[in-house]
């Protein structure tokens, strides 16, 4: 009876030590999930007019063009990024003529009709646009620069269409014409304040 009692009670006490670590293990997981939301998707809502996205994203230089948005997105998967951006304002560098920016968006807006635009000139732009091209990964679809946006003082701008409560990944092929400090400052803006508001 005695040994019947040890063995219940060091049951007891294992099944306990197991439920703890269970329950750590869910926040620990949840805590990692968190962090990688908020370090590596950008959300749109419709509680802003712009939104920065220059230090949610990945950068990669590709002065030879060799790599492709499916190359890009599978090493991001592999965990090889490329340079995490951390401020809004993105130095490219004077002798880097081609480069590769990367990020996950999620719409949590009323909005799917949006522009990627690479900064005004009050905003710190200084990088004149030659080429850029925009790919979503998930639908396969690649967008090229609006001519009519090319270089005014808005800014180089893309069109975007993201669907309502869904999350895409975006690979950004961006070439500039050198000879300037290239610095941009993107961030999405919708279609409508786009068109309306681009010069505010």
């Amino acid at each position: 009876m005695v040994a019947m009692g040890l063995n219940i009670r060091s049951f007891t006490k294992s099944l306990f030590i197991l439920a703890l670590l269970f329950c750590a293990s869910i926040t620990l997981n949840a805590s990692a999930d968190a962090q990688l939301t908020k370090s590596a998707r950008i959300v749109l809502k419709d509680d802003q007019t712009r939104f920065y996205i220059g230090d949610q994203l990945y950068i990669t230089q590709d002065d030879d063009k060799s790599l492709s948005p499916n190359v890009i997105f599978n090493r991001y998967q592999s965990n090889l990024r490329g340079i995490r951006s951390t401020n809004k304002l993105i130095n490219l560098g004077l002798t880097n003529s081609h480069s590769i920016m990367a990020f996950s968006l999620t719409n949590n807006s009323l909005t799917e009709d949006w522009y990627l635009n690479f900064g005004r000139l009050i905003d710190g732009r200084q990088s004149t646009v030659k080429n850029v091209k925009i790919t979503n990964i998930l639908t396969n679809e690649t967008t090229n620069i609006e001519p009519i946006d090319y270089k005014n003082s808005i800014g180089p701008a893309v069109a975007v269409s993201v669907k309502r409560n869904n999350t895409q990944f975006f690979v950004v092929s961006y070439e500039q014409e050198g000879g300037f400090a290239n610095t941009v400052k993107p961030y999405f803006i919708s279609k409508e304040n786009h068109h309306n508001k681009g010069q505010n």
